[in-house]
């Protein structure tokens, strides 16, 4: 089995105020293609609220390809 790890979003290091600009966050082809590829049930976990991972994963183009989000919430 093989297990693939992304960190999909640069909360950490871009939004240090804690104000993140999700008009930033736009899809990347070759990712998507990427993600596409892989032909697998994709699992997003984050220390992030889900409300915000829905949104990061709608706006960088993914949310067809996620089966199930683990957030802290």
């Amino acid at each position: 089995m093989k297990i693939y790890i992304f960190d999909i979003d640069d909360t950490l290091v871009t939004h240090k105020n804690g104000t993140v600009n999700y008009d930033k966050m736009v899809p990347d082809i070759l990712f998507i293609d990427f993600i596409k590829k892989l032909n697998s049930k994709i699992y997003i976990y984050t220390n992030a609220t889900e409300s915000h991972a829905i949104e990061v994963i709608n706006r960088i183009g993914i949310k067809k390809y996620v089966k199930k989000i683990f957030a802290r919430d």
